[in-house]
């Protein structure tokens, strides 16, 4: 990733870091595939997402809505799995 450091006027140090495309498909990727394995994991990861894109400039909210919105379609298809699975072997 790309760093840019930026002293303010209270000499705090502030890092601004712009996305890189392969970091935000390796997150994607990360969490997509850790749909099939845990998704209570998934969604901690997600509600953090969330909150961080609340706070973050446009460029980083449309990185983190991006990722979001991945996992949700995957979240939904496999949701729609298990209520066809579920509608043809009642249990």
């Amino acid at each position: 990733m790309l760093v840019n450091m930026v002293i303010s006027k209270r000499s705090k140090i502030e890092l601004k870091i712009d996305p890189l495309e392969e970091d935000i498909n390796d997150v994607k990727t990360f969490l997509v595939e850790l749909c099939d394995v845990d998704l209570c994991k998934v969604e901690i990861l997600s509600k953090y997402l969330y909150r961080m894109a609340k706070k973050a400039n446009q460029k980083w909210k449309d990185v983190y809505l991006t990722v979001l919105s991945s996992v949700q379609e995957k979240v939904m298809s496999i949701y729609k799995r298990t209520l066809i699975l579920n509608s043809e072997f009642p249990i």
